[in-house]
């Protein structure tokens, strides 16, 4: 998952964190499930989800039936995203589908500050997907107020994102634009780093390890992925409760 996260030091800046493992199933009704359980044990609302991205498989991004379509016929606003490390691979058979031209009109709208209303422009069909995240007269008055800064020039997405990062007086200005920017940025550019997780999979489910449980595998998992945080947890607290936590324990390795 992807969010923009609070933080003062960075209000913009985007956040990840990955689910655990769920055993396997290929069908899309069944993973649909799986994930939106999965979310929701989280505490996430699914409703304020913008975005969704994963690799190629039918299941997933089916167009009818698929994991993304079942998503958007609940969630309109949760786009789908074909993750950008495939793109090549498919010669952009699907990348430029009309959930990417969305994303490109938001760029549009933020970059170029257009804002036709013949019902056809990047302005109309943004504001009409998030029709509940912006107010579209008010974003129109705010990219009006931002064109006349003459002083302030941004050209690339990077730089506006910079610039409301470092001026903290701009997104209390321009909620609007800030909200729409923070959408941006929460939209999910690639599954890599999900599947490097999978990928680790191979390296500890080796067949010496054949019996292990689902829950060991997802203790161990987590693990592996996060160890550099892993590392730094105290030891000695962690084997003082696995030695209390059984009599035979107790009397082997408690101290006399």
């Amino acid at each position: 998952m992807k969010f923009p996260t609070s933080s003062k030091a960075d209000i913009f800046a985007s956040g990840q964190t990955k689910l655990q493992t769920v055993p396997l199933y290929t069908d899309a009704a069944t993973l649909h499930k799986l994930i939106s359980n999965g979310l929701t044990s989280l505490g996430l609302d699914l409703s304020l989800r913008r975005g969704q991205g994963y690799d190629g498989a039918a299941a997933m991004a089916g167009r009818l039936s698929g994991v993304q379509a079942r998503f958007k016929e609940t969630y309109p606003t949760m786009l789908y995203l074909h993750c950008a490390g495939h793109h090549l691979n498919l010669v952009a058979q699907d990348v430029l589908g009309s959930d990417m031209k969305t994303i490109n009109d938001i760029e549009t709208v933020l970059l170029n500050r257009t804002l036709g209303s013949d019902g056809n422009s990047a302005f109309d069909k943004v504001t009409a997907i998030y029709c509940n995240d912006v107010d579209s007269n008010m974003l129109c008055m705010e990219l009006r107020s931002f064109i006349q800064q003459k002083q302030i020039s941004v050209s690339t997405m990077p730089q506006l994102h910079s610039l409301f990062n470092k001026n903290e007086t701009i997104p209390p200005m321009l909620p609007n634009m800030a909200e729409l920017l923070r959408i941006y940025l929460s939209l999910p550019c690639t599954t890599c780093e999900a599947e490097r997780s999978f990928s680790a999979l191979r390296r500890l489910k080796t067949y010496l390890r054949s019996s292990m449980t689902q829950q060991r595998l997802n203790h161990v998992l987590v693990l592996n992925v996060y160890q550099k945080e892993a590392s730094k947890i105290p030891l000695e607290p962690l084997m003082n409760d696995w030695i209390e936590r059984d009599t035979v324990r107790r009397n082997t390795f408690a101290k006399q």
